[in-house]
């Protein structure tokens, strides 16, 4: 007897086990278990193919008894490059990718979850295949302007409105733009085809008429779509200002001081005065200002700065500039000591038959790097210069452009070429003593073309010029530059080319001188430059003997 009662104990027991699981897991019941379940139905399905390259990530998964949030964290690899899987954190179960995958490429992903409470979940590994050809088309273009509301049509746009829109693709694909224009109420035709641009100009509109438009835009693996048609009315016959360009700096500088005055240009072919809006950084700093430049101070360190004329208009048409960029100094704590130049230069113009000379000595400091100008010029004790040789030379100071300078207006030419050149700076204002030297090479080139003073158009100008015959021949890179001499400024235009005898500037060379500049001066420079490495010196600190070759010209209008 008692040995069949424990065999019936035991059956009790096992009977209440089957059935509390089987109550557990009834779908009734809730889950008593702390951890959420692991990720299950996931979209790309496992193993599918043909999938898109900017996939829509999304799974399922089951919360604990608590009911605790639940975060997630997104792995995607190429399969078989674990070591190179990236790692997205995901709020919710499904997960839009920013980046466009690889064409016909097999991807592993999985999904881990964890609770409020930290207990967590490894998700299972899944894959998918991405399409050979799979492409997104783009999305509708926006139409920025022109836009006259129905009914009324009460906005009146200029003749020779820009149009312009906005568009972007969502597989990073280039787009090219069709634009369709007719008169309102008949079928469009297409005024413009497969264009990169997004904004056009029509060369006939007529006055005081309405139109209708539209844009289609199309990417490189035939995805196509189109933006709403809008409606605008023209008015009279007022032509818009040009757009502006960027005088000072010009677009791509570097090495921007810290305090800028911003410097554009447009014109308006009615001679209508133009107002402009100019956005700086991110803000707005001045609106519907007549004046073509504003002071901007307290700029950071090493840092890239995007600006425009947002806004351009004549009191009718309104147009936007485009976006140019510079960046300024870096830190001179990254570059610590003082900014000097050394210079031993030479300046060369043919006149008739004969070189004309005018030689100077320089020497300029500052308290931080400033390459085209003082930005807080320092004078030390004293410069003088010299062969390695007594006597000793001063270089006077000069008070307008903050840097010691000597040159003879008299006589012109005094440096004597295949010298070593001394420079000895006595130490003062935080500048440390110094002494340094150089070789000045006698190159000796000048321009052939264009012609003193004459009257050229910039771009596709040819520039030439030969070597006089010094002792020795001129072969190294030249730098171009153009001066403004109205201004006794630089352009910006800086060209660093092969010294092969002639350079034509490009429309892209010349494209940020203000079309007012009318007077240029042509520079070529040769040089021989060494660094200064001394200590309490800037590392970009330098003496340099330069050779010059100048040009004064008129630019057409």
């Amino acid at each position: 007897m008692p040995a069949k009662r424990s065999v019936s104990i035991l059956a009790v027991l096992l009977l209440a086990f089957v059935f509390s699981r089987c109550d557990c897991d009834s779908p009734e019941s809730p889950r008593r278990d702390p951890f959420p379940t692991k990720p299950y139905s996931p979209y790309p399905a496992h193993l599918s193919t043909e999938q898109s390259r900017t996939p829509i990530f999304s799974w399922e998964c089951d919360p604990p008894s608590s009911g605790d949030a639940l975060t997630y964290e997104l792995e995607l690899w190429k399969t078989g490059f674990p070591d190179d899987a990236v790692t997205i954190p995901a709020p919710e179960d499904s997960l839009a990718y920013e980046d466009t995958l690889d064409a016909d490429t097999e991807y592993s992903w999985r999904v881990d979850v964890e609770t409020e409470a930290g207990y967590t979940a490894e998700g299972d590994v899944w894959r998918f295949a991405t399409g050979s050809g799979f492409n997104n088309p783009p999305a509708p273009p926006r139409l920025i302007r022109p836009i006259s509301l129905a009914p009324s049509y009460e906005i009146d746009w200029p003749i020779d409105v820009t149009f312009e829109w906005t568009c972007f693709d969502p597989d990073g694909d280039d787009l090219v733009y069709d634009v369709l224009l007719a008169p309102h109420g008949d079928a469009l035709v297409p005024v413009s085809e497969g264009q990169s641009a997004m904004d056009y100009q029509h060369p006939s509109l007529e006055a005081d008429s309405l139109y209708d438009w539209q844009v289609v835009a199309r990417d490189d693996g035939g995805g196509s779509d189109s933006s709403e048609v809008a409606t605008f009315r023209t008015g009279t016959a007022n032509h818009c200002p040009t757009k502006p360009i960027p005088v000072y700096p010009p677009d791509g500088a570097i090495d921007v001081p810290l305090d800028v005055t911003p410097r554009w240009h447009s014109t308006d072919a009615d001679g209508d005065e133009i107002f402009y809006t100019l956005w700086f950084d991110g803000e707005v700093l001045v609106e519907n200002t007549p004046d073509t430049m504003y002071l901007v101070e307290g700029l950071e360190y090493g840092t890239l700065y995007r600006w425009r004329i947002s806004r351009v208009h004549d009191g009718e048409c309104y147009i936007s500039g485009d976006y140019w960029e510079f960046t300024t100094i870096v830190d001179p704590a990254g570059y610590p000591g003082i900014y000097a130049e050394l210079i031993v230069s030479r300046s060369q113009y043919l006149s008739g038959e004969d070189l004309t000379e005018i030689d100077h000595v320089s020497a300029r400091f500052d308290s931080v790097f400033a390459p085209d100008g003082y930005i807080h010029p320092l004078e030390p004790a004293g410069v003088t210069y010299d062969l390695g040789v007594p006597p000793a030379v001063p270089l006077p100071w000069d008070d307008y452009f903050k840097q010691y300078y000597l040159d003879d207006p008299v006589n012109g030419s005094f440096l004597a070429p295949d010298e070593r050149y001394y420079f000895h700076v006595a130490a003062g204002d935080g500048v440390p003593a110094l002494e340094a030297s150089i070789y000045y090479f006698d190159c000796r080139p000048y321009i052939t073309s264009p012609e003193a003073y004459s009257w050229v158009t910039l771009e596709g100008l040819e520039l030439v010029w030969a070597d006089f015959g010094g002792s020795t021949p001129c072969s190294r890179p030249v730098t171009i530059r153009l001066f403004d001499l109205s201004m006794l400024e630089w352009t910006g235009v800086e060209i660093v080319t092969e010294n092969d005898g002639s350079y034509s500037f490009t429309a892209a060379d010349v494209a940020g001188i203000d079309p007012m500049v009318y007077q240029v001066q042509i520079v070529l420079i040769f040089s021989n430059r060494e660094s200064i490495v001394e200590a309490g010196f800037d590392a970009r600190s330098f003496i340099e003997a330069r050779t010059w070759a100048t040009q004064v010209v008129f630019r057409n209008p």
